[in-house]
């Protein structure tokens, strides 16, 4: 056998080896379709969610809104609507998804101009449950958390970023949340549903003097690492 040959068999053999349960491997995506089938059984994507999401607390009040980690049906917990683009097309297909991981990033901008300046507090944390913080000190004492402070004048105020895994935000494993039903969300024709643990990034902003009215907008951006599954029976059409 020369090298070569040798190489692409070991090539194949390693690929079939991180893929025999049509789940991703390493970065790697391998679909395995019988001839007769179109559509994979597993079907790996991201998803992207952006909105824009209106912070105006008068008083100095916190002001919080909660984005779902690992929920691609409705992300915006508290106003719903909408969702991330193909995941309609996807409905069609099958009817259960999961997130395996999630990134957000938040861009600030305010209104505010001359005397109307005062100093803000942004921070986000990423918390198991979709509880509301009542004080960004409870934020910036989360695990997992970022936090900066900015004149309302220093147009563009500072982005947040953050982001993590679904099985780790809730102390598993990987393989754990594969044979979890917690873990999934719904998808299908008849309608959408959240995981029942449904993690969230809470953003919040506040006047530094606990005092000032704000005009924010917060401008977010999710992108889910998604996987599609329990595919759809069609019938045949001839």
């Amino acid at each position: 056998m020369n090298k070569k040959s040798f190489q692409k068999k070991k090539v194949q053999k390693n690929l079939s080896s991180n893929n025999s349960n049509n789940t991703p491997s390493q970065g790697i995506t391998i679909y395995k379709a019988p001839a007769n089938q179109l559509v994979p059984d597993v079907y790996v994507c991201k998803m992207k969610y952006s909105e824009r999401i209106a912070m105006a607390p008068v008083g100095g009040v916190l002001n919080t809104f909660p984005i779902s980690g690992n929920s691609v049906y409705q992300p915006n917990i508290l106003n719903g609507g909408k969702y991330p683009q193909g995941f309609a097309a996807l409905s069609g297909l099958y009817t259960s998804y999961r997130v395996v991981s999630s990134k957000i990033a938040v861009d600030f901008a305010s209104t505010a101009t001359g005397t109307n300046a005062a100093l803000i507090e942004t921070a986000m944390s990423i918390e198991p449950t979709a509880t509301t913080p009542v004080t960004i000190e409870a934020i910036r004492s989360a695990p997992y958390k970022v936090w900066k402070i900015q004149s309302t004048i220093s147009n563009p105020l500072p982005r947040l970023e953050m982001g993590i895994t679904t099985h780790k935000i809730f102390g598993t494993d990987r393989s754990a949340i594969l044979d979890d039903s917690r873990y999934t969300g719904q998808a299908g024709t008849s309608g959408g549903s959240s995981p029942s643990n449904n993690f969230v990034y809470n953003v919040a902003i506040q006047a530094v003097d606990r005092t000032s009215a704000l005009s924010i907008w917060a401008y977010v951006e999710v992108v889910y690492d998604v996987e599609f599954y329990n595919r759809l029976t069609f019938t045949n059409g001839n």
